[in-house]
């Protein structure tokens, strides 16, 4: 992220943007982990609470708090709002960006090591398995 708070996307989520009919993307903070939505997913994703109003009310409070709009620019770059990296000290952080279908996960160098240290420990309880069957 430079100094502006713009990260530049990798060339394959670009080309993946290209081919969708809306290039806009929501980018919020939920429950201390950005992640911006595409494709319509963020509403997607409110409409899985219309049956819990008062949940999704206060799920768009939270992520209206600290998310907004936002489109690619010509550089391939997109800035997070600030107000979000004021909350997740992002400010001169390294990130890592994943991907799952229409939500791309921001994580700074904490909450990556954490979660790749708890993926690697999950994978272990299964590796064997997986190679008996061929899959790894």
């Amino acid at each position: 992220m430079d100094a502006n708070g713009r990260i530049k996307l990798p060339a394959r989520f670009i080309e993946y943007l290209e081919q969708l009919p809306s290039k806009r993307m929501y980018i919020t903070q939920i429950n201390g982990m950005a992640r911006i939505y595409m494709n319509g997913s963020w509403e997607r994703t409110l409409d899985q609470f219309m049956l819990e109003p008062k949940k999704r009310k206060a799920l768009e409070l939270v992520a209206a708090k600290y998310g907004e709009d936002v489109e690619v620019d010509k550089t391939g770059k997109i800035t997070l709002p600030q107000a979000l990296r004021r909350e997740l000290e992002l400010e001169g952080e390294t990130i890592q960006m994943l991907f799952d279908r229409d939500v791309a996960r921001i994580y700074n160098t904490v909450q990556h090591d954490k979660a790749t240290e708890a993926a690697e420990a999950f994978v272990s309880e299964f590796i064997e398995e997986a190679e008996e069957f061929g899959l790894i």
